[in-house]
């Protein structure tokens, strides 16, 4: 039996802000007064690299902080301080003298120190170092930080910095290479606008399309981020009249669940045969744009019965059901990192293995893509797009899954 849940109006708010961690739903909205923070080294920098970096981020329309006083001494004022806390990404520019100055590294413990606290994003640039050299303090970068060593002599604060190196040198950023310095500058440019796009509190729009639907208009781009909730979407068996087999919960009152932008989530208790739909008209997309659709979902403590891949395609009008389907894995022991934890590449080498993994988002809910596909012109930007996620082949017993609906946004 298949149930098709009913329509009903609602207005719904975007998630500001993370939990922190992945079962505990208390987040707090985090009021971001710029969207990027420079941190350099103005003598190695400042010049050329730094000034072109930082006029290409301000053409983008991206609110950018930068320290135009030259750093001196060891203590970084309040206001600086305050301007890294108040920063949704920091760009840290690692280069030959950086490990030589005490106000680049202090700079450095308070952005790591944000990033723990308030999940704040660090994209290291390598900039004519090697993420080696900074991880292991070697080569020209090791001996500025060696020359600081016997200038300070204070352990303390050395082992701390050396710390916060290894740290941010572990993390996924660009490393210039041999690269043109221009195209390297429009590659961080450009990943920066999508977090931006991505993470950034986007006005919520209101349709009177009587269903239950949160649609956001990014401010960078004006294109349309829409998401169904899990009361829109086709499930088999998930009718309150089966309640053995899926449970509906409030999201605001449980304890152990992400925050929600919707009132209600899909609760699996235990089925063997695993199918859900989502359907949405395009013209209430941003037209000419393409698209991706996200399964969001989370799991609860003991669920079992997802170690075999479940299968996700996407089906325009006229065409046949599951022609495109892929394999997936919704078990997020699979892989629980974020994406800024895996560079594109090694993200594409996994999705073109055996199945796609899960993603963890900044909002704490888990992501897995159904697939792609592109809106039609402005006068043209008709039809139905079906997202699919099924399995039905194994028949194991399944459990512990929630389903927080699907979501749409541009690529």
């Amino acid at each position: 039996m298949v149930i098709t849940l009913t329509e009903r109006m609602t207005s719904s708010m975007a998630i500001d802000g993370a939990s922190s961690s992945f079962l505990d739903s208390s987040s707090s909205i985090r009021p971001w007064n710029h969207d990027v923070f420079l941190s350099f080294r103005g003598e190695d920098v400042r010049q050329k690299f730094i000034s072109h970096l930082y006029h290409g981020l301000v053409k983008k329309k991206i609110n950018t902080y930068i320290d135009r006083d030259l750093e001196r001494g060891e203590e970084i004022s309040p206001a600086l301080f305050k301007a890294i806390e108040g920063s949704r990404i920091s760009i840290v520019v690692l280069s030959k003298n950086y490990a030589e100055s005490r106000w680049c590294l202090n700079e450095l413990l308070k952005i790591l120190d944000c990033k723990q606290v308030r999940k704040q994003i660090v994209l290291p640039v390598f900039y004519c170092v090697d993420p080696s050299e900074v991880r292991n303090q070697k080569g020209d970068f090791g001996k500025s930080f060696d020359k600081l060593g016997d200038q300070l002599k204070d352990n303390v604060k050395m082992l701390k910095w050396k710390a916060a190196l290894e740290e941010v040198a572990n993390l996924s950023g660009f490393n210039l290479g041999n690269r043109d310095e221009s195209e390297f500058i429009e590659k961080i440019i450009q990943s920066v606008k999508s977090r931006i796009a991505y993470h950034r509190p986007l006005s919520v729009a209101k349709y009177p399309m009587g269903k239950e639907i949160s649609v956001q208009i990014d401010e960078l781009s004006g294109k349309k981020s829409l998401m169904l909730a899990a009361r829109e979407l086709t499930i088999i068996w998930g009718s309150g009249e089966t309640p053995q087999h899926w449970e509906w919960i409030p999201s605001t009152e449980s304890p152990v669940l992400p925050k929600s932008r919707f009132s209600e989530v899909a609760l699996l208790r235990k089925v063997s045969w695993l199918d859900i739909k989502g359907r949405i008209e395009t013209e209430i997309l941003s037209p000419r744009t393409k698209y991706g659709a996200y399964f969001i979902y989370s799991m609860v403590d003991g669920f079992y019965g997802f170690h075999n891949p479940v299968k996700v395609s996407i089906r325009l009008e006229n065409e046949e059901e599951g022609g495109d389907a892929i394999n997936a894995y919704l078990n997020p022991r699979l892989w629980l990192g974020t994406q800024e934890q895996r560079s594109n590449e090694e993200l594409l080498q996994i999705n073109r293995q055996d199945g796609r993994l899960p993603i963890k988002r900044e909002d704490m809910w888990m992501e897995i893509e159904i697939g792609e596909f592109f809106t039609g012109g402005h006068g043209d930007n008709h039809g139905e797009v079906e997202m699919c996620l099924k399995e039905v082949q194994v028949l194991h017993e399944k459990s512990g899954l929630v389903v927080h609906g699907i979501e749409l946004r541009p690529k």
